[in-house]
């Protein structure tokens, strides 16, 4: 379900871009329309609720009681709702959002979010009715090793070498072996 109202996308990714399709916020705005809300992906048991359209004033939206309404519908007749939120550095939607759900999950852009943003965005959250489940890394570009070293930061634009000094320690990660002068 795409709730992000200012900047929706996942119609794109999904490639509806050409479908009749109803938009989120309209539903929950109280526009009429003939368009299908849900889709289904061909053959599979995934369905969509795609959004469209741009929304000046997403957070009045999402809040007005159509959308909790609409949620315990969908409640009655799926097992799993995925809800895709904006970035909470954006706009005020993802917290009233993740007071409407049973849990979430962080998204994290790798060597681009900093961890404070991180630790602001958990405090704001704990305050909310969900309960946090993980974290998703978003392109993410370097493999994980599986050599047993921990660490990150060390080798790569802008870190701050906390892999480079435990690595020496624990693993090969990110530091040069001091036997044998490889990484």
């Amino acid at each position: 379900m795409d709730l992000d109202l200012r900047n929706p996308s996942l119609y794109k990714v999904f490639d509806f871009s050409d479908e009749p399709i109803t938009a989120l916020g309209d539903l929950l705005t109280g526009a009429e329309t003939d368009a299908p809300l849900i889709e289904q992906l061909t053959n599979e048991s995934l369905y969509y609720i795609f959004n469209t359209k741009s929304y000046n004033h997403s957070t009045e939206i999402l809040t007005n009681g159509k959308l909790e309404r609409l949620l315990a519908l969908l409640r009655e007749k799926f097992d799993f709702i995925i809800i895709d939120t904006p970035p909470m550095s954006m706009t005020a939607d993802a917290e009233p959002l993740a007071d409407l759900t049973d849990a979430y999950a962080v998204v994290v852009r790798e060597h681009w979010t900093w961890a404070r943003e991180i630790r602001d965005m958990l405090d704001t959250l704990q305050g909310c009715k969900a309960a946090p489940i993980g974290c998703i890394i978003n392109d993410a570009r370097n493999p994980v090793s599986t050599g047993g070293g921990y660490g990150y930061g060390a080798d790569y634009g802008g870190g701050y070498g906390y892999g480079r000094y435990y690595g020496r320690y624990y693993g090969n990660y990110g530091a040069k072996s001091e036997h044998t002068g490889k990484n």
